[in-house]
């Protein structure tokens, strides 16, 4: 399975999903992750024939569908476009910006980004493209005005501390604050900065593949003012594991079967899956049934959609395309 760097959210996941499925299923299974870059390079990297299975985003399914961002035909030629077929949703990535707390009276919401030094993550990263879009022409059209930053994400912190750049665009899953992100949160001292309403909507229209999520900064944060904050509603985007012709629909099967059914034991090994345990199964079918419809048209993998049918759920009649093989 091709996943992301170390000291990623997605790394940690996805590891803790292969030794998961692997204990549980170990006649069937041995899934054996591969860090290759961000949730980009992953997809790519998998689609040159390395790997079996690769970490993914709703938005890559979208792009690979119409032919944008990082797969436009004029910059990559996708050769499998039509065996991307998904086998799990882990959780959304939920985003918004982070500043030094002393700059919080001056950067309140998304509207002051225009004309501040950004930190974008880098390219290759889902969160990379999510801020490309949201800030974009589709979107609330002013990343033109913003100066990007380019960096590893191991020295954000400090740049943030040294005032390299105004705001770092962050993220947190719906239980921990990504590594390096908390690492400003605890030595920079941080302050959050939520969209407003109406700053939402108009990012959202950026793509399908964009959802509203709510997150409550109270519990993943250190810093007094980020610590503080309200609940508030920002851009999320499902992140998650597709496969190929090459996975049979046996190996899919126990794939889904193990992550559904060992979900409350996710939870435990990394709070990342907090909300998985509670309806990872009924979450994912709305995300699938999402990502069916056009300009998307996404199927499932086959497997997945044996494992759907044993619990209950008929893909045909909710509208979820299944990939033929």
């Amino acid at each position: 399975m091709n996943v992301s760097e170390p000291g990623t959210v997605g790394y940690g996941a996805l590891s803790a999903i292969a030794d998961l499925v692997t204990r549980t299923y170990p006649k069937y299974l041995e899934v054996l992750p591969t860090s290759v870059g961000g949730a980009t390079t992953t997809v790519k990297v998998w689609d040159r024939g390395q790997g079996n299975s690769c970490y993914d985003t709703l938005q890559h399914l979208w792009q690979v569908a119409v032919g944008a961002g990082p797969f436009d035909p004029k910059k990559y030629k996708f050769k499998r476009p039509d065996e991307l077929w998904q086998v799990l949703w882990m959780y959304p990535l939920i985003y918004f910006g982070m500043i030094r707390a002393d700059d919080a009276g001056k950067i309140k919401n998304f509207s002051d980004f225009a004309g501040k030094r950004i930190f974008p993550t880098p390219p290759g990263y889902g969160s990379h493209e999510v801020f490309l879009a949201f800030f974009g022409p589709k979107g609330m059209d002013i990343r033109k005005t913003m100066e990007l930053k380019t960096m590893s994400v191991s020295g954000a912190a400090d740049n943030l501390k040294l005032g390299v750049m105004d705001i770092m665009w962050c993220y947190c899953d719906p239980g921990a604050l990504v590594k390096w992100g908390k690492d400003a949160d605890v030595r920079v001292g941080v302050a959050v900065v939520p969209p407003t309403p109406e700053e939402l909507k108009k990012g959202l229209a950026a793509g399908p593949w964009l959802l509203p999520y709510e997150v409550n900064p109270g519990p993943l944060f250190e810093s007094p003012k980020a610590k503080a904050a309200k609940p508030f509603k920002t851009v999320a985007m499902p992140f998650g594991i597709a496969a190929g012709k090459d996975v049979s629909d046996e190996h899919a099967y126990y794939f889904a079967k193990a992550a559904f059914e060992k979900q409350a034991e996710l939870k435990k090994i990394m709070a990342t899956f907090t909300d998985f345990a509670k309806s990872g199964l009924e979450w994912n079918v709305e995300v699938f049934k999402m990502q069916s419809k056009p300009p998307i048209s996404a199927p499932i993998h086959p497997g997945v959609a044996l494992y759907l049918k044993e619990k209950g759920y008929d893909a045909k009649k909710l509208g979820i395309l299944v990939g033929k093989r």
